[in-house]
């Protein structure tokens, strides 16, 4: 976990300043949103489950199945 930012393809995760980048363009994602895709990005070598990223993302607190929703939503439609 020592890494400063992570690459997949054309996108770049940038973990110090907290940005998403698409080769030079820099993609804007809600807090929520980039927490989720650091979370998936830096636990990539397995399967996340839903009850993880809540716990992890949300430390437990109570949300609904549509927050979660919305934010893979954002998230692939950055990636797109």
């Amino acid at each position: 976990m020592g890494e400063r930012s992570w690459t997949f393809g054309p996108f770049r995760l940038d973990l110090l300043q907290n940005r998403l980048w698409r080769e030079a363009q820099a993609l804007t994602l809600r807090p929520q949103a980039f927490a989720v895709l650091r979370y998936l990005v830096l636990h990539s070598d397995r399967v996340v489950t839903k009850a993880e990223l809540l716990q992890h993302v949300w430390d437990g607190r109570q949300v609904t199945d549509s927050v979660l929703r919305g934010c893979i939503h954002t998230i692939r439609m950055a990636l797109a």
